[in-house]
């Protein structure tokens, strides 16, 4: 139903209130038809401050930087003045002063003040010079806090509220409460309908009708869901499932300028109470993104239904409806909402809510071991495969101990378990660290893409963002080499996302700090609800949080320089709680393959029998410079034996090495080919007749160079050449050409 309220359109929508672009009016209330007052006071008949308050539009019109400066020439006299001498007094045209009157006429009319223009002498504010005083106060206190808004901005209000109203809106209405021209709005709106496009709905555009958004109803809901969490917040958002928390303390967390637009929408989800059937009707615990998204989900889903938009059929993956597992747990938020929302859950609905639950990730704890492999249940075989090549693959180019290391093995085995042992299709996968993860965690995001996309069958069920998440758990690997004894300070993790996130920023953590002792790891619902605990000494968090009893730290979980200082700053009790500071990455100091295989760490040609002898070959000239101690040595013979031949990589090539340790005096690397081949006992690549020693001092210096060398191998060529070389010169030739 639509009513007419001035030059404004006003829809009735559930929950007691009428809604307007701009403003929520309570149900049953009048528009104030009263004589205009001054909201300060001196204006018109006098009125007691509850009355002071601002009118139409305000809640997206603010003033341009140059609308402001023009105000500022007005407030300064009470005499009409030209709109040329204006421009004269700012070094802008005549044209530009006319432009910005309309926007400077709504920003004083919702102050109840009357700007006068008159042909052919120019522009005049009829107001008191009290009244001038105090709106040349308030210009200087919004001058940093007050803005308009940016056309990025005006695209995010704008796809949100064409999605949530219930009928078209006319370009002049979005154009009158952005403060905007007509033009300026058309223009928006088609970064508005590539915005939509993207989420597969499309912008109808019918004049003298006005804007609206079509599309299945199943990426509408997925679009506004999008919608209020880009402009709300993901902060803003979990605060709004505490039904504690009332509307000013709720609209102050808002992300978007337009604050006053997006709480109604956000309180017209009823986010409390769908947080509360979510939590009496899911049998595992989630991760706070994952519990977020759900319930953002879910009461868009209500929303929906509620304007009487339903799902009618269902998808043909779906037809199959009680084969889905999670199907009990859909069938319980549906009855709990049932009986509260007074809506009726159909099966199309059903298969929506089991489609929303499959994208829910669960909550792992933080460490794993292989002991909980026998979790993967019937996929085991699978995922096996799947991690063996994995850590084949990536421990390559990354560090070749990563495939000794039973922890990440664990982890991605779990992980792996999830993806591949889902049924039907395959929800989309949200990693909103990806950017970042690509930006600071370049080599290693670059080494599992390419492992994944190498393999068949990871190549079905593995996209960018899940790639991210494997990232994040060979990240935490990395940082593991590095770790060090020594814990005193006693800290606490919180992480809103899943067990990848808390992995890896415990992992960065333990190795930039020896003297913390990370006691635990909780969510920001968890913290809320337990508190912190009583023995800890600092938080550590990758979401703002409320004043806590101790230091909080707020990171980035990729642990970034900025975040490294303000850590070690708070360790010394030099730190409050600051926001995450981004930094330039993690691949400094890296060295390139020739600068690490220089003639001095080459032999051609020896002799060896075993394959103890071909680790002292290979590890002499390493000794002869100083670089590595015979513990080293002894250390890569260890593994040899612990681990089997894994080392050998390619057919006929070694790559040794151990852990980095207190053997490796300087990252170096050696090559030393054969006369005669040596077995190692690998089933696939003995005999082995080149050798590559590889001391590594840390999780990170060397990856450059191990792409370069990775890269020579590829190249039948290469290898070729470096097998029948019989001088340094020639060797040094084919290093040369793939450092470059």
């Amino acid at each position: 139903m639509r009513a007419r309220l001035g030059r404004r359109t006003v829809w009735h929508l559930e929950g007691g209130h009428r809604w307007a672009i701009g403003c929520i009016i309570p149900a049953g209330a009048r528009p104030q038809r009263s004589a205009p007052r001054c909201i300060y006071g001196h204006c018109g008949p006098e009125q007691n401050d509850s009355s002071r308050h601002v009118r139409t539009g305000q809640a997206i019109v603010e003033l341009t930087a140059h609308s402001r400066r023009i105000l500022e020439v007005l407030l300064s006299t009470q005499e009409e003045m030209a709109c040329a001498g204006i421009a004269s007094r700012l070094g802008l045209t005549a044209r530009q002063v006319q432009y910005r009157t309309p926007q400077i006429r709504r920003w004083l009319a919702a102050r109840n003040v009357r700007l006068t223009v008159r042909a052919g002498c120019g522009l005049k504010l009829e107001t008191t010079a009290r009244t001038r005083q105090l709106m040349r106060l308030e210009l200087k206190r919004t001058d940093i806090g007050k803005r308009s808004l940016t056309r990025a901005e005006r695209a995010q209000i704008f796809s949100l509220l064409m999605l949530v109203a219930p009928g078209p809106l006319l370009a002049k209405q979005l154009a009158h409460e952005a403060g905007i021209s007509r033009n300026t709005v058309l223009r928006d709106l088609v970064a508005v309908g590539s915005w939509l496009t993207a989420k597969h709905l499309t912008l109808q555009r019918r004049p003298n009708v006005g804007c609206s958004v079509d599309g299945r109803e199943g990426h509408i809901r997925g679009a506004i869901a999008d919608a209020v969490l880009e402009c709300a917040g993901e902060e803003a958002l979990l605060s709004a499932l505490d039904k504690r928390l009332g509307r000013q303390a709720l609209q102050e967390r808002i992300r978007h300028p337009a604050r006053e637009l997006v709480q109604p929408i956000l309180q017209s989800l009823h986010l409390p109470q769908v947080n509360v059937v979510i939590g009496e009707a899911l049998p595992v615990e989630l991760t706070d993104r994952a519990h977020l998204m759900l319930a953002l989900q879910v009461g868009v889903t209500l929303f929906r239904m509620r304007q009487g938009r339903h799902l009618k059929t269902v998808r043909p993956h779906a037809e199959n409806l009680k084969a889905w597992r999670e199907l009990d747990v859909a069938q319980r938020v549906a009855s709990l909402l049932e009986g509260q929302a007074r809506v009726k859950f159909n099966e199309a609905e059903y298969a929506y809510l089991v489609r929303c639950l499959q994208q829910a990730e669960a909550r792992h704890p933080i460490t794993h071991s292989v002991a909980k492999m026998h979790e993967v249940g019937r996929v085991a075989a699978r995922v096996t495969a799947c991690v063996d090549y994995l850590l084949e693959r990536v421990s390559l180019y990354l560090h070749p101990s990563l495939r000794d290391d039973d922890e990440l093995r664990g982890n991605l085995a779990l992980h792996l378990a999830e993806v591949l042992g889902r049924d039907g299709p395959r929800p989309a996968v949200i990693n909103p660290l990806l950017p970042e993860i690509k930006r600071t965690l370049g080599h290693v995001f670059r080494s599992v893409e390419e492992a994944v996309w190498a393999h068949p069958e990871l190549r079905e069920v593995v996209d960018e963002a899940e790639a991210g998440y494997i990232t994040m758990h060979v990240a935490s690997a990395l940082e593991r080499l590095r770790h060090s004894a020594g814990l005193q300070h006693r800290v606490l993790l919180v992480c809103n996302a899943g067990a990848a996130t808390a992995l890896l920023l415990e992992a960065r953590l333990r190795s930039e700090f020896a003297d913390i002792r990370i006691i635990g790891s909780l969510s920001y619902l968890e913290l809320t609800a337990q508190g912190c605990p009583e023995e800890v000494d600092l938080i550590i968090s990758t979401i703002p949080l409320r004043r806590q009893r101790v230091p909080v730290i707020v990171v980035s979980p990729l642990l970034q320089g900025e975040d490294v200082g303000r850590v070690r700053a708070a360790l010394l009790g030099e730190a409050a709680s600051v926001p995450a500071v981004p930094s330039p990455g993690l691949n400094g100091g890296a060295v390139n393959l020739s600068s690490l295989i220089t003639a001095d760490v080459i032999e051609l040609k020896a002799s060896a029998e075993t394959w103890q002898e071909v680790v002292d070959r290979a590890g002499r000239p390493l000794l002869r410079g100083g670089l590595v101690t015979l513990a080293y040595l002894r250390a890569v013979k260890d593994v040899v034996s612990m681990h089997g031949p894994y080392m050998v990589i390619w057919p006929g090539i070694a790559l040794l090495h151990a852990p980095p340790a207190g053997g490796v005096r300087r990252l170096c690397m050696s090559l030393v080919t054969f006369e005669r081949p040596v077995p190692f006992g690998h089933p696939e690549n003995d005999p082995v007749d080149v050798a590559i020693m590889l001391g590594a001092i840390d999780s990170r210096s060397h990856v450059p160079a191990l792409f370069q060398l990775i890269a020579l191998l590829k190249d039948h060529s290469a290898v070729g050449g470096l097998r029948s070389a019989t001088d340094k010169g020639s060797v040094l030739r084919w290093i040369a050409h793939y450092s470059a």
